[in-house]
């Protein structure tokens, strides 16, 4: 089934009878909309935390500037806000990075890089245009 075909009612209630759960979710956004029913939509998904996310001490998608002290084993940067422990990827020792937090866990956070405000002279350009 190509994208953005319509298909009958009837048939999205056989796949989810037989068990296609992952392509009737993506059926059901094409579906719905022809049936006057509410449509799922991906990007609601995004502006409500998991089931699971603790909301201290930061908020989910809460932005921070964070300055990187160290790297993991992994490459993580490592920065602290108030003596709590924050993760990074992509992220440099002595950069100021803004932060998008995603997951609180019992003794650290975990965040996206969204912007570096302050390189560090140890980042070199990519050689490759796409990359970031």
């Amino acid at each position: 089934m190509q994208k953005g075909t319509a298909i009958s009612k009837s048939r999205l209630q056989r796949r989810i009878a037989l068990g296609f759960r992952s392509q009737c979710r993506r059926d059901f956004e094409i579906a719905v909309p022809f049936f006057g029913e509410i449509a799922y939509h991906p990007r609601d998904m995004h502006n409500r935390p998991p089931k699971k996310f603790v909301p201290t001490p930061f908020e989910y998608h809460q932005e921070i500037d964070l300055r990187i002290d160290s790297l993991t084993n992994l490459g993580a940067g490592v920065g602290r806000v108030d003596g709590w422990v924050v993760f990074v990827p992509y992220a440099l020792p002595g950069e100021l990075v803004r932060t998008r937090i995603f997951r609180n866990d019992k003794n650290h956070s975990q965040g996206d890089l969204v912007e570096v405000l302050e390189e560090s002279p140890d980042r070199v350009k990519p050689g490759c245009s796409l990359f970031g």
